[in-house]
């Protein structure tokens, strides 16, 4: 949408540029002021990409009415039909835009401040989507500052054809976002999708990363913990190695009611060592630990093609979750989508 507001907003340039070039000063306000719908279309390409919600037309709409009437009314005074500063008409805009740049960063914000979650494949999707929509907030303010500069520029009646110096700008911003889709064409589809399509990965059935803290646990808050301190400590490479040896082909995480206590008998390792381990030495509880190994297993299951053939309550049950709910909200949580968007996703990249 973007790419096709800027091909019109040329094209109009272009037929003033022909046939009405000697009415029209340097700075036009009816070509270059709908250009800044620019900075609309993408708050709503934002607050969709963040908050993932079945969008209203409408809603969508009201979002260009107050551009509309101000857009009227300039070129009422435009036309001398109206008694009205244009300064002051330009001015509402400037007001109008800059807010949806102020609520665009706090979108952007919100989002991307609070902490990533333990899953590669998911974190990989949250840099690559957080770079994606930091240069096009960027893009957002050069455009903002490009036509707020040639306002002031024609306002202070500077004697020179600025007019196709910031064409050119324009058309570096454009190029931009176009080499940049080229370059990184997963920001289409997902870090996810592009990848399993393009290329032939070895996944391991384990992608938790990052979680583990290697230092030694100090000033604690008892005598036991601090006597168990030093003893993970010495083993505590082998525990994590055994920790994260343990896959689907056991059945352990598959079992809804597989604990702490569980896995301890199965690994041979003492309760309270695991506990300590998961306390001072993991980013994640145990109980966060079994949702992420099992959605992966989800992951894994709806890539080969589980859905096809299945729902997904019996898939949030084949891997471990008691009931639907906390399969559904543990999987957006880890992934940023829910489950039948990420089947839906896959299935669009199956097709190219």
């Amino acid at each position: 949408m973007s790419f096709f507001l800027i091909t019109v907003k040329f094209f109009l340039l272009g037929i003033r540029d022909i046939f009405f070039s000697e009415y029209c000063s340097n700075f036009d306000i009816i070509t270059n002021l709908p250009g800044l719908l620019i900075i609309i279309l993408l708050y709503l390409y934002f607050e969709d990409l963040v908050k993932k919600k079945k969008r209203s037309i409408f809603k969508d709409l009201l979002h260009f009415f107050a551009f509309f009437l101000l857009y009227v009314l300039t070129l009422l005074v435009y036309q001398g039909l109206l008694n009205i500063s244009i300064t002051l008409c330009v001015g509402l805009f400037i007001i109008y835009f800059f807010y949806y740049l102020v609520v665009s960063y706090l979108i952007l914000k919100n989002k991307f401040c609070r902490e990533t979650n333990n899953i590669t494949i998911t974190n990989k999707q949250h840099t690559i989507l957080k770079h994606w929509m930091l240069f096009l907030f960027i893009c957002m303010v050069f455009v903002f500052i490009r036509t707020l500069t040639e306002f002031v520029i024609y306002r202070l009646n500077v004697n020179f054809n600025h007019s196709d110096i910031f064409s050119i700008i324009s058309c570096i911003i454009a190029s931009m976002i176009f080499i940049k889709v080229l370059m990184t064409p997963e920001i289409l589809y997902g870090y996810t999708f592009l990848t399993n399509r393009l290329t032939d990965v070895n996944k391991k059935n384990i992608v938790i990363t990052n979680i583990w803290n290697k230092k030694l646990a100090l000033n604690l808050a008892n005598v036991q913990e601090n006597n168990l301190s030093e003893i993970v400590f010495q083993n505590l490479d082998n525990y994590i190695s055994e920790i994260e040896s343990i896959d689907f082909s056991y059945k352990n995480y598959k079992n809804p009611d597989f604990s702490l206590i569980d896995l301890s008998n199965f690994l041979s390792i003492p309760k309270s060592h695991l506990a300590f381990l998961f306390k001072h030495h993991c980013t994640l509880s145990f109980t966060n630990y079994k949702k992420a190994v099992r959605i992966n297993e989800a992951v894994k299951l709806i890539e080969e093609g589980y859905l096809k053939s299945n729902t997904i309550e019996s898939l949030a049950k084949d891997i471990g979750f008691s009931s639907y709910s906390p399969f559904y909200t543990s999987f957006k949580i880890n992934t940023g989508l829910t489950p039948q968007e990420y089947f839906l996703n896959k299935e669009k990249i199956a097709v190219l």
